[in-house]
């Protein structure tokens, strides 16, 4: 509304978080890429795929102490494979587009028109603590290195 106010327009809002600092350039270029050539989209955001994190993996531990899937609360485990598991993401960080119109609308980046962009795992780390800090620090260095 600001800008609007001064005769500045704008189509879309990028919000780049510096909590996340292994994007690309080219993943901003791309992500506004696949949002423009997307008639429906409105929005794009980023995320990574669950790994070891997986909802079948997690457990709760109930007042006696035993254990209990945290997805329905039963006792019932069928150990998967990795490998067996359905695909499921989370919402990493890396980059939140959207369509200045949607959100000032719908006040989000998450909705019903949202595209998905996904990042490999190394791309979604997040710096909140200081191990977070040094983990990044080694990928960078692998990335320079050529390793990445």
């Amino acid at each position: 509304e600001f800008f609007s106010k001064r005769g500045e327009n704008f189509d879309l809002l990028a919000l780049l978080e510096p909590t996340s600092p292994l994007r690309e350039p080219e993943d901003i270029d791309k992500s506004i890429e696949i949002l423009e050539n997307n008639e429906i989209a409105e929005a794009i955001v980023s995320v990574c795929k669950l790994e070891s994190a997986h909802p079948e993996f997690n457990v709760i531990i109930d007042k006696q102490g035993f254990i209990k899937k945290a997805i329905d609360g039963s006792t019932k485990f069928n150990v998967l494979r990795r490998q067996e598991l359905r695909d499921i993401y989370f919402f990493d960080g890396t980059l939140y587009i959207s369509k200045i119109p949607a959100l000032i609308e719908k006040k989000t980046f998450y909705h019903d028109k949202t595209l998905a962009y996904p990042v490999p795992k190394w791309k979604s780390l997040e710096i909140d603590e200081l191990s977070d800090l040094i983990c990044v620090e080694a990928l960078l260095k692998a990335r320079l290195e050529g390793i990445l």
